[in-house]
């Protein structure tokens, strides 16, 4: 979709400024000026004057350690609410089960065709099932199990009754042990032959039909969904001779930026459009992401054309008008190049160590509370580690 909409862009002549970091919305009395922007590729400031600014920047995707978003896509809805854009909805979040090398969301056949679940120490040593633990019955975990490739999303409504126990679980493996967590397609659960008739009628009747009642998890993903594997196989995973990892990750922010019936903020100018814009609903039907993206480009870009127009501020108007938020950024490109915050003072560190807080304590389970879990540093010692 994206490389056809870049082709219809290039078709138009239609300039395109890439390698910009987006750094200010520039407005003055609650309407856009402007946009000051770092060059990447030549290390210099720019500024746009506009009148208009479409925000298409998708949702905050860095605030999570745990997140199926693509590498490198943080979002910046910070920037946004930096220039008093109001926010809506923006705890709700939709998360899910996905591998983290590569980020790719674990759900249908992956789960379907019934894999093992092993969770290992950090280092990946100490490797045990623990699903079973849980489990009075196995063909019960083996059903809830199958049910994730149906239920992907973790939903507190099918805790009991549905699949997203298996998320907690792993959850509680991976933020509350600290352990990791892998898909193991090489072997059946517990390492022995799947009694098919022990499996719930859904499970049974959909593997019946697939004819994938047979083999290991790897030959029954080959034979029900061959492009599965191949996805993996291109990304430097096999899946026929390694564990894949995964997370309880986040994949879709809910909510986002409050718009109005033309995807306009409360910032006269400012549009908000896609997963940026509070508009795919707080359970968010699987179309919604698609359909609140082209249906607000295209009720912005109308609103746009019919009171929009007119020349925006010229630059020695803009610097009158935004020359105190346009200072703001040299002084803070000026503290970031002098390094004089050390190493506490690191962008990367302190983002990092905030999006794996977040995935501990803000994600699917969130908590205020702090708890305590023990740390092993050498034989016959411990310490504890306060987090949350």
């Amino acid at each position: 979709m994206t490389e056809c909409l870049e082709r219809s862009v290039v078709q138009k002549g239609i300039k395109v400024y890439g390698h910009h970091q987006v750094l200010r919305i520039l407005t003055d009395r609650g309407s856009v000026r402007g946009l000051m922007c770092l060059n990447r590729q030549t290390n210099e400031y720019e500024l746009f004057c506009c009148r208009n600014i479409v925000f298409a920047t998708g949702g905050p995707a860095g605030m999570y350690a745990g997140s199926a978003y693509p590498v490198g896509h943080y979002g910046a809805t910070g920037v946004a609410f930096e220039a008093g854009a109001i926010g809506k909805n923006l705890t709700e979040w939709q998360f899910g089960l996905a591998s983290l090398k590569p980020r790719w969301n674990v759900s249908g056949s992956y789960m379907q065709v019934l894999p093992r679940i092993v969770s290992t120490d950090r280092e990946g040593k100490e490797p045990r099932e623990f699903l079973e633990d849980y489990f009075k019955d196995r063909g019960e975990m083996l059903s809830k199990l199958f049910l994730k490739g149906y239920q992907w999303p973790f939903d507190v409504r099918k805790v009991m009754k549905g699949s997203s126990v298996i998320d907690l679980l792993i959850y509680r493996e991976t933020c509350l042990k600290g352990r990791r967590v892998f898909l193991d397609f090489r072997e059946n659960p517990g390492g022995r032959e799947i009694d098919y008739s022990r499996l719930s009628d859904e499970a049974r009747d959909y593997l019946e039909r697939a004819g994938a009642c047979f083999g290991k998890p790897v030959e029954r993903l080959l034979h029900m969904n061959a492009p599965a594997v191949s996805f993996y196989m291109d990304k430097g995973v096999d899946l026929k001779s390694e564990m894949l990892e995964i997370a309880l990750c986040a994949q879709h922010n809910n909510g986002g930026l409050s718009v109005d019936s033309w995807w306009q903020t409360n910032i006269e100018g400012l549009f908000a459009v896609g997963e940026a814009g509070g508009t795919h609903g707080v359970y968010r039907p699987g179309g919604s992401a698609l359909n609140a993206g082209q249906v607000g480009s295209t009720r912005a870009a109308q609103y746009i054309a019919a009171k929009g127009r007119g020349e925006a501020a010229a630059p020695e108007e803009l610097f009158r008008r935004c020359g105190s938020e346009i200072d703001e950024i040299f002084a803070l490109g000026a503290q970031a190049l002098s390094g004089g915050g050390g190493e506490e003072m690191n962008l990367q560190n302190l983002r990092s160590c905030a999006a794996e807080r977040m995935s501990r304590v803000g994600a699917a389970i969130r908590t205020g509370r702090t708890f305590t879990r023990p740390v092993r540093r050498s034989a016959g010692s411990s310490t504890s580690l306060k987090t949350g």
